[in-house]
């Protein structure tokens, strides 16, 4: 009994300092740990950010078209403040001298092949000191996507890059 008492702790022992061993083996190694662990958040932040300029990079050419063709219809005498694209729609604010020249405009828009749901939101008439009235108008629009732009296809090319 007292020989395979010595035995077992001699065995128990030797399990001990294996597990010592590589406890102290693990410590040495726990900042490689650390530091592959920042690199795999670095990589995750770095590739979210490319995925983001590629998406942006595909989109850019539809902010230029759009650009175009609300500029190409602005009949004379009607002048935009402001523009707002989102999801394809887009809010178009800005003055004219009168009634018939925003109707031009917004015919010109609906006659458009990248402009489609053409609708006045407002017309008010605004007087600046010292100058005559004008009208502030808002409209809406939606931007049909040509069918030779795939976003999806773009930005899948840009992500194999």
């Amino acid at each position: 009994m007292a020989a395979l008492y010595f035995l077992q702790d001699k065995a128990i022992k030797t399990e001990r300092d294996l597990l010592s061993e590589a406890q102290e083996e693990k410590k040495q190694f726990q900042y490689v740990l650390v530091a592959l662990e920042k690199l795999e958040e670095q990589k995750s932040v770095l590739s979210r950010k490319i995925n983001l300029i590629n998406h942006l990079k595909a989109r850019q050419e539809i902010a230029v078209r759009t650009m175009d063709e609300l500029s190409s219809n602005i009949p004379g005498w009607v002048w935009l403040t402001e523009t707002i694209y989102e999801a394809q729609e887009i809010t178009i604010k800005g003055g004219a001298l009168s009634n018939n020249l925003i109707a031009d405009y917004v015919y010109n828009l609906e006659n458009s092949p990248h402009l489609s749901n053409v609708k006045i939101v407002s017309i008010n008439q605004k007087t600046e000191q010292s100058s005559n009235p004008y009208l502030e108008f808002s409209l809406t629009a939606t931007y049909d996507l040509p069918l030779t732009i795939d976003i999806s296809e773009e930005a899948k090319q840009g992500e194999q890059k």
